[in-house]
């Protein structure tokens, strides 16, 4: 069954093309899933808030639990616990 399509500017809408039947699972840039209580990693004190959004967004989309804390090493660096 060929699909049906409009131009609407420079888009072109295509009519009955079916949602794939898997989600490809979504590549990760911190390794929340991982991690067991307790355990933390570095990362460089320039990603520290992107670190903490990260982990918020890792556990709405995950409805989990879990909680993280990152933290200011030193000058250069930052580490992110599992703390729940």
């Amino acid at each position: 069954m060929e699909a049906q399509s409009r131009r609407v500017g420079e888009w072109v809408i295509d009519q009955d093309v079916p949602l794939p039947s898997t989600r490809a699972p979504k590549k990760t840039k911190y390794p929340f899933a991982e991690m067991e209580i307790g355990e933390s990693f570095l990362i460089p004190k320039k990603k520290t808030d992107n670190c903490r959004s990260a982990a918020a967004q890792f556990c709405r989309r995950q409805q989990t639990t879990w909680k993280f804390s990152v933290y200011k090493e030193d000058e250069k660096q930052s580490r992110c616990w599992r703390i729940e």
